[in-house]
């Protein structure tokens, strides 16, 4: 009895023509599915189609000597029989005395004969192998052109294809439902305003995210003028992005109509007598600070010394930019990791319109949305991240429609 055994290729199609070359049309398909082959230490793996089979050709019989070409359902009725009339001895066997370890022998090949028969009837109820639901392939379109990441595109479909039965597929609508529920769970929040206010917050990230943009829009969301007097509270900007006159003018700016004090430092010994001079009657010192590209590691890290501010506890926030591109996304996080920051704000989001990105990439480093801008307007345009916001900007999803087309509403 031929066992059951594999192949792999790039897809299932070069699977079947290195079969086809192999065997020729005397092959089954059984199977097929993703597998990560090659890399290093778990790197640079590359996902590759493996095909279970069984050659149909060649199998021994055990009454004659010749070879057969094996026909599923009929040879197997028919091979059971003889068996089983061997067995009891209806049929002349090849030998005169039929013992015990015979008996055994039957009994392996007719165990191993109904194994491959409930393999070959499970590809009948799953359709053909090169094959699947058009259900997952229309829910695995649309994550793509939201541009999730492959592995969080592979992690929803796998999903799919362990909780629903080929009947629950049919039902596209629960589906989809499902699935906007699982990639709601997936978005974490860190809701600022509902805990205590940081005594010190930090910005940083790469060129060009909008930083000092963001840093005078926190600027006056806690400050005077604000909607609710109560609420007011006493905040000092300090900016140590001393390589843009630009930067330093416009924050300034920013400063002076919020009526803010605004410092410029340039060296670590400034920044912790500036800091440690405001803090104790400060509510929020916000530190706004030079952006690096995520490939120079020397200038983070004396960055990163910079920003030791010792005795004093701060929260350090990642700023990206919406429609950076997952692979880049995960580069800068990785690289800013040395900055020990739980929170990312993400600016430019009325600029993009995928967010699979941002979901991908921020819930596989099991980070936190705090805030979001969406212009340029300070402070009207920036706000507190939310699961229903975020998961309403997903393109394509009918049963999501409602909810996307009041984002951002027209003022």
């Amino acid at each position: 009895m031929n066992e059951i055994e594999y192949i792999t290729g790039q897809d299932y199609n070069e699977c079947i023509t290195k079969l086809k070359s192999l065997y020729g049309n005397n092959f089954q398909p059984i199977k097929k599915r993703f597998v990560n082959k090659g890399g290093f230490l778990g790197f640079f793996q590359k996902e590759v189609v493996q095909v279970s089979y069984v050659v149909t050709e060649q199998m021994p019989s055990m009454f004659t000597t010749p070879v057969f070409r094996r026909e599923p359902e009929k040879d197997f009725e028919t091979e059971r029989d003889k068996i089983l009339g061997m067995a009891k001895g209806k049929i002349p066997s090849p030998s005169k005395e039929i013992n015990d370890e015979q008996d055994a022998s039957y009994q392996k090949i007719l165990d191993e004969m109904k194994s491959l028969r409930e393999d070959i009837s499970e590809i009948k109820i799953t359709g053909p192998a090169d094959e699947e639901p058009d259900t997952i392939i229309k829910i695995r379109t649309l994550l793509e052109d939201n541009e999730f990441s492959p592995a969080f595109v592979r992690e929803i479909t796998d999903r799919i294809k362990k909780q629903f039965s080929l009947s629950g597929l049919e039902d596209y609508e629960t589906v989809e439902k499902t699935v906007i529920r699982w990639i709601e769970e997936k978005i974490a929040i860190d809701d600022i305003d509902a805990k205590e206010l940081p005594k010190i917050m930090i910005l940083v990230g790469p060129t060009g995210v909008g930083k000092t943009t963001t840093v005078a829009k926190l600027a006056a969301r806690y400050a005077p003028p604000v909607r609710n007097a109560s609420a007011q509270k006493k905040v000092h900007i300090i900016t140590i992005d001393n390589y843009r006159i630009a930067g330093i003018q416009q924050i300034e700016t920013f400063g002076n109509l919020m009526g803010i004090s605004v410092d410029c430092c340039t060296n670590a010994d400034e920044l912790s007598q500036k800091v440690n001079q405001y803090a104790p009657d400060s509510d929020l010192i916000l530190i706004d600070t030079i952006g690096f590209s995520p490939k120079d590691l020397a200038h983070i890290n004396k960055m990163k010394n910079t920003l030791e501010l010792q005795g004093l506890k701060t929260a350090v926030f990642l700023a990206m930019m919406a429609s950076t591109k997952a692979s880049d996304m995960r580069e800068i996080m990785n690289q800013y990791d040395i900055f020990e920051y739980d929170d990312v704000i993400i600016t430019k989001l009325d600029e993009t319109g995928c967010i699979g990105n941002l979901i991908s990439i921020v819930s596989e480093k099991e980070k936190k949305f705090a805030w979001y801008t969406i212009g340029q307007r300070v402070p009207a345009d920036i706000e507190t991240a939310s699961v229903t916001k975020l998961s309403g900007m997903l393109r394509g999803f009918a049963t999501n429609k409602a909810e996307g087309d009041n984002v951002f509403p027209a003022e």
